[in-house]
């Protein structure tokens, strides 16, 4: 071997070993975590409030001790779905379930600086949402009773079942004349009240009624414009509107008239709530609000929204208020409204025909998405039960997508006063 190979050799294994040996520059590592700082408290908990979440609860509470009394600094999970966690303190924490979620589940909860997360369970929860019925496919209309029965009028055989709170089913009646409808409701006297939705000429003006106990739907009443909608109020009259038509009421005794400014509007839904008549609809006049005057617009009617009327004590209404412009329901904006009903606390629920089927409008104006990502549409109709539950009637392109859903509201709907 060459001098010159030896030489090169010998100098690069001395430079080698003096990097490892030799350098002054060792390289250094900062930790991760200070290795001297105290966490806080590990949480324990000790008792969840209910012992198990049935009834339509979605407010949990869990009682323990070293929570935070942040709310964002507490981390919950049902399983591995994380809850809302709407109050906290050192030693409670409430919780809304998560929706999509049933069965036995154990219940995690980490606080935030804790080394140490805690678990309880097993903890029992109620299904949110569930089918009711039996292979029920397109139902035109749905109804509830005060002893939670459910009704529905099937599209394959245009008759009207009634399913029990345990789920049995049975036929209740049937409505020979006119096939389907665009309305039900429970009326006064147990009487299931059904708006005609299908016929020539006279067919759309008739209101029907199946007695109590069931059988062949009846007439009831026939009006002088065709009509798609109807509530009833405390006395037990019937506010009654559709397509162009007005809107009317119905006595107990068969008379009726037209009552308030409605021409002018394509009535989908009607309901009464706290003295007033609510119509979703849309709206083709070209009435303006003026200043005092008379000079300025102040305000332009919306071609699609809510709107609303005062009660009178002969049972007229009063002028037509506005109350929610459908342009301000953001992504919902380009979609039918198809049904309204009430929360107790008196928040709109607005049932469409979007991939998100429910928007909510609460009393102040503000919107927000019922259950986002989770509810499957369009929804043609929506009956709050006599508890915490609303039914949600799913009418889709076939009936593999359609059906009627029980969802849990951890709240009361407003009253629906034909029931007894």
């Amino acid at each position: 071997m060459k001098w010159n190979e030896i030489k090169n050799k010998i100098i690069l294994l001395a430079s080698f070993l003096f990097i490892i040996l030799g350098c002054e520059n060792k390289i250094t590592y900062e930790p991760v975590w200070d290795p001297d700082k105290q966490g806080a408290p590990d949480p324990v908990i000790y008792n969840v409030q209910p012992d198990s979440a049935f009834g339509g609860v979605m407010e949990i509470n869990l009682f323990g001790e070293n929570f935070a009394p942040e709310i964002n600094q507490n981390f919950v999970y049902f399983g591995r779905i994380s809850a809302v966690v709407k109050a906290a303190s050192a030693n409670q924490l409430t919780v809304i379930r998560p929706i999509d979620l049933s069965d036995t589940v154990t219940i995690y909860l980490s606080v935030r600086d804790a080394y140490q997360s805690t678990k309880f369970g097993p903890y029992k929860l109620e299904e949110g949402i569930i089918e009711v019925g039996e292979e029920l496919g397109r139902v035109y209309s749905i109804a509830i009773d005060s002893s939670e029965n459910l009704y529905v009028h099937r599209m394959n055989d245009k008759k009207i079942y009634k399913i029990t709170p345990d789920g049995k089913q049975s036929e209740y009646g049937t409505f020979t004349e006119a096939s389907t409808s665009s309305a039900m409701r429970m009326g006064p006297g147990g009487y299931l009240y059904l708006q005609r939705s299908t016929g020539s000429g006279d067919g759309f003006k008739r209101l029907y009624r199946i007695a109590p106990g069931g059988g062949e739907a009846e007439r009831f009443v026939k009006l002088s414009r065709n009509v798609k909608s109807f509530d009833f109020d405390q006395n037990g009259n019937i506010y009654s509107g559709g397509i162009n038509s007005g809107m009317f009421v119905i006595h107990s005794d068969k008379t009726f008239k037209k009552v308030g400014n409605y021409l002018d509007f394509d009535i989908r839904s009607i309901r009464v709530f706290e003295g007033c008549v609510y119509v979703a609809a849309g709206y083709s006049g070209t009435d303006t609000l003026l200043s005092s005057d008379s000079t300025t617009v102040i305000a332009v009617p919306a071609g699609k929204g809510i709107w609303r009327s005062q009660i009178l004590n002969d049972g007229s209404l009063s002028t037509v208020e506005p109350v929610f412009n459908w342009a301000n329901s953001g992504s919902f904006s380009t979609s039918e409204i198809n049904d309204i009903t009430f929360s107790e606390e008196g928040d709109m629920y607005v049932a469409t025909n979007n991939s998100n089927p429910i928007l909510i409008i609460h009393s102040d104006g503000n919107t927000e998405t019922l259950y986002e990502k989770i509810l499957s549409g369009p929804t043609t109709h929506l009956v709050w039960g006599n508890g915490n539950y609303i039914y949600i009637n799913r009418y889709g392109e076939n009936d593999d997508v359609s059906g009627v859903d029980r969802v849990i509201m951890g709240k009361q709907g407003a009253p629906y006063y034909g029931r007894d």
